[in-house]
């Protein structure tokens, strides 16, 4: 419920959050969940993974993710 907006082209995919600020995302992203990913801004999540990363990697950040927000 606090993503508005998922856009990418590829593997490059952006998430715009609502009710977090992007950058403290990305630090507890980083410290409590190993997870590598970027603030665009105060609101948008970057993520680039790598070209070998399968469903089940995508799966688990997307319940990584879900365990920060």
């Amino acid at each position: 419920p606090y993503v508005t907006e998922v856009r990418g082209k590829g593997l490059i995919v952006g998430a715009t959050i609502e009710g977090f600020d992007a950058h403290d995302v990305v630090a507890r992203l980083l410290t409590e969940k190993r997870i590598v990913a970027n603030a665009c801004s105060d609101a948008v999540l970057r993520f680039l993974p790598p070209l070998v990363c399968s469903r089940a990697d995508v799966d688990a950040l997307i319940e990584k993710l879900g365990g920060i927000l």
